[in-house]
């Protein structure tokens, strides 16, 4: 297989070459670091000579550190993604040996399964809000930190849009938490080049105002020959920030186009491991595929007390896609890779609007510490889909591809496909007790769902249901080791019968 070169972040100004075919320049400068004002997870920096963050905001919760917390948590850091060059937050998975990509490298969608359960694009979420990260991949340009929480938590997330219960993924976008100019120019694999603007600024007589903004730009030859990939992204992160009161706005807007080109999904059932093909062949050179994203979202907090405070949070997207996005498969047939292929042309727009809020306060009744927190979450998704993906079928060989295949000529009709709203209230007791060295985390979230499906109206489905958790976590021997047991629960929507000449109609 090909092998690809990723580009090289330098800090100062510098000319790089790799053998591979990455070249990279680069120039950054940063000054006026401000430790009161940085961000949670920049300043709970520390594992793993800090591509790792200490702490996390696990939604309900709160601002956890990872060896309080009676689940497995890993937070990969804005180091880790310059230091290993991942461009998307799929590349940034790859550090987990318990989660495997579904979908092939350089899809314009990343699927995931986590400890063996699939957890699809659709659930991902963005500064703790479900249905507002960006359409098929995140690209990490936008980014200061990734959690991943595995494993099924309602206590934590409430039910993804789709369901997913292997785990919650969330995106966390950059704070201005310095003073900051970063640019970096790459070129790598042939031809594609990918410029980044990242500047970060503190104002005020307090430095109470802050902004980052992001641009990025990349177009050429891509991962596969004759393949054109083009990325166009801009965001910014402003706040406000004092001693009581902080106020985060975030917006940005993707989009990415690709041209003649697909990465293949390749089956084997029917012949086994084969020897493999060229990394970079295009068994699909006439077809394209293009998604977009436009976001907005403002979420704050304040603090009556240093122990009591309030929060709140919303957030609205526009996206979809269309195109080749999916379903570029090829079919092996014999071990001398003769196979069959197709592949669809589909649509899809959303508008989904998320938000939060709640209140949270501490206490101490005796020697036991409380920190009790109630909490309400509500998303509205409006999925619209084509009604019928139009395809195209061809015979091809592995090893020397054809361009047999015609591309559709019709665009698939869009339809309403979900009309779907989540409502929820968690209610959480984290208590801690013996200098911190025996901790519970009692909680239950109440989850109300109503799925409606326009054009379906038998697919249909409401329910509600409460779900209970429990963890503990023991620290015998000080800060740096912890024992933990949970119970948690998964949730995801149950199937209708709606045959009906099935006996349990």
């Amino acid at each position: 297989m090909k092998s690809f070169s990723k580009k090289i972040l330098a800090s100062s100004v510098g000319l790089l070459m790799m053998g591979g075919g990455c070249l990279q320049l680069a120039f950054a400068e940063e000054v006026s670091v401000l430790p009161a004002l940085k961000s949670e997870a920049q300043s709970q920096q520390g594992y793993a000579d800090g591509k790792l963050a200490k702490a996390a905001n696990l939604g309900a919760l709160g601002n956890k550190s990872a060896i309080d917390t009676p689940f497995t948590v890993s937070t990969y850091t804005e180091q880790l993604i310059r230091d290993q060059q991942a461009s998307t937050v799929g590349e940034v998975l790859e550090n987990d040996a318990s989660i495997r990509a579904t979908t092939n490298q350089g899809h314009l969608n990343e699927n995931f399964q986590i400890r063996g359960f699939s957890v699809g694009y659709d659930d991902m979420a963005y500064n703790g809000l479900y249905a507002v990260a960006p359409m098929g991949r995140i690209p990490t340009d936008l980014l200061e930190s990734v959690t991943v929480l595995k494993g099924p938590n309602a206590l934590v997330a409430g039910m993804a849009p789709a369901g997913s219960v292997g785990g919650v993924v969330i995106a966390n976008s950059k704070r201005a938490d310095q003073d900051l100019t970063r640019i970096s120019t790459s070129l790598e694999d042939e031809s594609y080049y990918k410029t980044n603007v990242d500047v970060s600024r503190r104002f005020g007589d307090q430095n109470q105002f802050g902004v980052r903004v992001n641009g990025t730009y990349g177009d050429g030859e891509h991962l596969i020959e004759g393949m054109d990939d083009r990325l166009a992204l801009g965001s910014i992160a402003a706040d406000y920030t004092t001693d009581k009161l902080k106020l985060n706005f975030d917006a940005y807007a993707i989009r990415e186009n690709r041209d003649n080109g697909s990465p293949a999904m390749i089956s084997m059932q029917k012949t086994g491991v084969v020897a493999a093909p060229k990394g970079d062949n295009n068994y699909f050179d006439q077809i394209h595929g293009e998604t977009y994203s436009r976001y907005a979202g403002l979420n704050g907090e304040y603090k009556f007390t240093p122990d009591t405070k309030v929060f709140a949070g919303v957030g609205y997207v526009e996206k979809g896609y269309s195109g080749h996005i999916f379903g570029t498969r090829m079919i092996l047939q014999n071990s001398a890779g003769d196979a069959t292929s197709q592949y669809y042309r589909v649509a899809s727009k959303e508008n989904n609007l998320s938000g939060n809020t709640g209140i949270e306060t501490k206490f101490n009744t005796g020697a036991i510490k409380h920190t009790l927190g109630l909490r309400a979450d509500y998303v509205h998704r409006e999925y619209d889909q084509h009604s019928r993906a139009t395809s195209s079928s061809f015979t091809t060989n592995l090893y020397n591809p054809n361009s047999n295949g015609t591309m559709p000529t019709t665009y698939p009709t869009v339809v309403p496909y979900e009309d779907d709203k989540f409502m929820s209230y968690t209610l959480t007791d984290q208590i801690s007790m013996l200098d911190d060295k025996l901790q519970f985390i009692l909680g239950a979230r109440y989850q109300d769902i109503d799925i409606k499906n326009p054009t379906t109206p038998k697919n249909n489905y409401s329910a509600d249901k409460i779900s209970p958790s429990v963890g503990i976590v023991v620290k015998p021997w000080g800060e740096d080791v912890s024992l933990y047991a949970s119970y948690v629960e998964g949730l995801s929507q149950g199937s209708t019968v709606n045959v009906e000449t099935d006996v349990n109609y």
